[in-house]
């Protein structure tokens, strides 16, 4: 029987071997917005059902704010080799949601960087550092 190695395995990994060697690395969501349009055509995306998935999937994955308010929602249609992608942010959290393309999300999770509370937070510093090192070939 092979012994398997499960992605939380690899995160876990990732996550001890940073200990102390992280720093915070954060960009607000006007900065990632800015370097978004200067790279590609980004135009604003007005749609509620998008606005609650990017809310719901950012509260789970950055912190839940116990609101389900969209005020702070932005959403965006972003062009990336002819095709069209759905990007969400949230501001309450920090939060990023990329919908129909894997390599555009490992992108914008690398650009966003990581705050100091979520240096202690095993699947996002994991997350962080397994598309840093698949991207870029180190960790």
């Amino acid at each position: 029987m092979k012994n398997t190695i499960s992605k939380a395995n690899i995160y876990e990994n990732l996550f001890v071997k940073s200990i102390g060697k992280l720093k915070e690395n954060i960009k607000t969501i006007d900065e990632m917005i800015k370097i978004l349009m200067g790279k590609y055509y980004l135009e604003a995306y007005e749609n509620r059902d998008f606005a609650i998935k990017v809310l719901e999937n950012t509260n789970e994955k950055y912190g839940e704010e116990n609101s389900l308010n969209l005020e702070n929602i932005e959403t965006y249609k972003l062009k990336f080799k002819n095709n069209f992608y759905f990007v969400g942010f949230n501001r309450n959290n920090n939060g990023i949601y990329v919908e129909g393309n894997e390599w555009l999300k490992k992108q914008l999770i690398l650009l966003r960087g990581l705050n100091r509370d979520e240096l202690s937070n095993i699947f996002l510093v994991g997350e962080y550092l397994y598309f840093k090192e698949e991207v870029y070939g180190y960790s």
